[in-house]
């Protein structure tokens, strides 16, 4: 296909997101499909619209990314171990203990070498318009309080699908178990898994504190979300287009980030008002 508008006819398109994510207006990930979608429209007088589809409808992490690889999916959020099974480099963001904190992890998103790291993924059919904070990472199990690491020791344990995250775990002296996101609630209520890691706007929007009491804020990793668009879409944008894309994702990410650092604190205090037990 043309790109849109070199025939001299702006063309009309709905774009679906895909997101792993539900749509709450509380969720930053929501927060930054909504703020994107309403610039583009905006920006493009109508012509270019939306629809967020959330809740996994359209598939899982995996799925998603997959779907954009394939063209099947013109634009969605994936996860970092998602990403990563498509370019290994991005595991550099699942590090243990690598960024003291969010500023010093956005700081690194916002880098040339991020920049860099990002280009290598359109030879692999997505464009990364950015990559979200999704917050640290907490633990959080059916059993008891993490206080040690020896804690770990015999946990069945839900890990992402990255072997680093498996790894990690594993040393730990739990049993590290990759399984879909979308798969754990019920992992947790039926006692496949002892415990799993999130961070707290993971915790709280996917209701897994209703099925584990023991929440630890372990920050042992820095949790990545993508939004990317296939290179087929991308490619079918005019130059005019891929630049309102790319200004509405930054404003987009900004206005994730704020909402990210202002939720965490409100998230913990209704979490632990449900009967969780919270731990520093």
């Amino acid at each position: 296909d043309e790109p849109a508008g070199s025939d001299g006819e702006a063309k009309a398109m709905e774009i679906t997101i895909a997101t792993p994510h539900p749509n709450n207006e509380k969720d930053p990930v929501y927060i930054y499909c909504k703020t994107f979608a309403d610039l583009v429209t905006e920006k493009t007088e109508g012509r270019i619209t939306f629809d967020i589809q959330g809740d996994s409808v359209l598939g899982d992490d995996v799925e998603i990314a997959e779907g954009l690889t394939l063209g099947t999916l013109d634009m969605g959020i994936t996860s970092n171990a998602a990403i990563s099974g498509y370019d290994p480099a991005h595991q550099l963001y699942a590090l243990p203990f690598l960024f003291d904190d969010d500023e010093q992890a956005n700081a690194f998103i916002d880098s040339d070498i991020a920049a860099e790291m990002n280009q290598g993924l359109e030879s692999k059919g997505m464009k990364v318009m950015s990559i979200l904070d999704g917050g640290s990472r907490q633990s959080l199990n059916t059993k008891k309080t993490i206080k040690a690491m020896a804690d770990f020791k015999g946990m069945k344990w839900r890990v992402p699908p990255m072997d680093l995250f498996t790894d990690t775990f594993n040393a730990l002296g739990a049993n590290a178990t990759p399984m879909s996101g979308a798969e754990v609630f019920t992992g947790l209520q039926q006692g496949t898994i002892d415990g799993c890691e999130f961070p707290v706007s993971s915790i709280y929007s996917m209701q897994l504190y209703t099925a584990a009491k023991y929440i630890d804020m372990t920050n042992h990793m820095f949790a990545a979300w993508y939004m990317c668009t296939s290179d087929d879409l991308w490619n079918k944008l005019s130059a005019e287009e891929q630049e309102i894309f790319s200004e509405a994702a930054k404003a987009a990410n900004e206005a994730s980030r704020k909402a990210q650092m202002e939720s965490v604190e409100s998230q913990l205090a209704e979490i632990e008002k449900a009967g969780a037990d919270v731990e520093a």
